[in-house]
């Protein structure tokens, strides 16, 4: 049994293929390069589905949907037709309102909070529709960290806080703030399950807002908090956001996966930052 991710070079890609897993290298919305990528999958096989398009903003209305739509939905139906074993598609909490969170795995999703929440949502209807034995939905939410690079929120506050400047942060948006190590090291869990369940939350343990993470950020790095301010609203911001976001992750604590806390992430993150582990 070989466990394959796409999106390998992504943020969440990149830290499952640092940890064995195997990447599919094709264009997913390329009929013939994902029939060619995945020829040689087995059923016995796992695919962990990363490959998306996450610009919140750039899916934001109707000219600018269509590259969400193409990557997420058809790019995903395309994958889950020629991969013959397990799939884990990576969902988001955007595929619901963000007014009623945080929500479990049996909340009911409906009007998604914005355009990329609601390709998300097609995906999963792709992927569950009808359900294969085993395929499972995973939604997450707030990524930090992991050995890309990429620039993410935790980055924006440490060059911010480290430069003396003073940055706004919002303080009405709530959801699980995810450290992608912790979260690569749970999926890799749930692909060993023998009955793993259909839909499953994976995510820290705490639901905050975005400025209470800020805050955290600045005592595990001892940077000055008086520079983070507190608003309402983020200016430049295109797409609405969730008030009230955020996973329940007791299943996955019940089924005995791999939960952090939010500050056992910025540890692990601080320590790796200044001692970076040999793989």
């Amino acid at each position: 049994m070989t466990i394959y991710v796409t999106g390998g070079r992504g943020r969440l890609g990149s830290e499952l293929v640092r940890l064995g897993c195997t990447p599919i290298e094709c264009d997913i919305t390329n009929l013939y390069q994902v029939k060619d990528a995945l020829a040689d999958t087995t059923p016995d096989d796992i695919l962990i589905h990363t490959a998306a398009y996450t610009d919140v903003d750039g899916s934001q209305g109707d000219e600018q949907i269509g590259a969400a739509f193409r990557i997420n939905v058809r790019g995903t139906a395309q994958v889950r037709d020629f991969h013959q074993g397990r799939m884990i598609l990576i969902s988001t909490d955007y595929i619901f309102s963000g007014k009623n969170g945080p929500y479990r795995e049996r909340s009911i999703p409906k009007d998604s909070v914005n355009d990329y929440g609601l390709t998300k949502l097609a995906a999963e209807a792709i992927i569950s529709m009808p359900m294969r034995k085993g395929d499972t939905i995973v939604r997450t939410t707030g990524l930090y960290g992991g050995p890309s690079g990429k620039p993410d929120f935790l980055n924006l506050v440490i060059h911010y806080l480290s430069a003396g400047k003073v940055l706004d942060v919002i303080k009405t948006l709530y959801g699980n703030q995810t450290y992608i190590p912790h979260l690569a090291e749970a999926l890799i869990d749930l692909a060993m399950l023998d009955n793993p369940p259909s839909i499953l939350n994976l995510g820290s343990r705490e639901v905050i807002s975005r400025y209470e993470f800020s805050l955290m950020i600045a005592s595990v790095f001892g940077l000055d908090k008086s520079l983070l301010n507190p608003v309402s609203k983020v200016e430049g911001w295109i797409a609405p956001r969730p008030t009230k976001g955020g996973l329940r992750v007791d299943l996955a604590r019940k089924l005995g996966l791999p939960i952090y806390s939010i500050l056992d992430g910025l540890k692990s993150h601080r320590e790796n930052l200044y001692h970076p582990a040999s793989v």
